[in-house]
């Protein structure tokens, strides 16, 4: 179809016009929307190996029970982490440190649904992003993303204060920076257009949404079908986890990857 005339909204038979289409693509009136177009598809590509690694380790890290002892030492252990966990939101609350409170509370949270679910219920927790509607986690990351009053930027003065940073956190709703530094009308390279804005806002809720879906879920099958004798020729020989890890396990998950 490239080295064609064809045309959706026109039923005439399409000829041959070689490279023609290419150099309107390049050199044409469309060149400056193409290589727009072509920059943001490239910077949200970014975000897709760190998507395929954090499922990868999610799937590593649930693919093993988590073992907490008997059933005494699992119930000090979650009626411990529910109290501290209760305090510690209350004495945030408290001192103004909503912030702090809603992330403790989550951490805490999802430590009692470990202990309490056991892998199960970190598998239902990473998995829940993926049911979510999307107008939902819009309104969710747009909320936390505010550059007055989000959780994150929040998080950051808190931060650049700790460390002694006199910098503004970026505003992520509204700055056309990135860390490609592309021109939003050029489409291309400009000098001083490099920080932290709205593409990066996208970037990362894509991130949040895609880590614990169904690739996480293709790994955990996929490490299912490992056969275990090649763990046990692994131990046999001394391997250790990471040698295990990269030797054996990686290895065969290369068709869920390239999947």
């Amino acid at each position: 179809m490239a080295f064609t005339n064809w045309d959706l909204a026109q039923r005439e038979p399409f000829g041959f016009v070689g490279f023609e289409n290419f150099e309107r693509l390049f050199s044409g009136p469309e060149a400056k929307d193409f290589r727009k177009a072509f920059g943001t598809t490239l910077y949200f590509m970014l975000g897709m190996p760190v998507s395929i690694a954090g499922s990868l380790l999610l799937a590593v890290l649930l693919s093993d029970p988590i073992y907490l002892g008997s059933r005494r030492v699992r119930g000090l252990l979650i009626g411990s982490s529910l109290a501290a966990t209760c305090v510690g939101v209350m004495a945030c609350v408290g001192t103004g440190r909503t912030t702090t409170g809603l992330a403790l509370a989550i951490a805490g949270t999802s430590a009692v649904v470990a202990m309490v679910f056991n892998r199960v219920g970190l598998r239902t927790l990473f998995y829940l992003p993926y049911f979510t509607a999307g107008v939902a986690q819009y309104i969710l990351w747009k909320l936390m993303f505010r550059p007055d009053s989000g959780p994150i930027n929040a998080s950051l003065r808190a931060l650049f204060a700790m460390i002694g940073l006199d910098i503004d956190p970026p505003d992520w709703l509204g700055s056309t920076a990135n860390l490609l530094c592309l021109d939003p009308q050029t489409g291309l390279p400009a000098a001083g257009n490099f920080g932290l804005g709205a593409r990066d806002a996208i970037v990362i809720m894509g991130i949040w949404a895609t880590v614990g879906g169904n690739n996480m879920l293709l790994y955990l099958a996929g490490l299912a079908n490992v056969p275990q004798d090649l763990y046990e020729a692994a131990m046999i020989d001394g391997a250790g986890r990471w040698k295990t890890f990269w030797h054996v396990s990686w290895p065969q998950l290369a068709p869920t990857t390239f999947f």
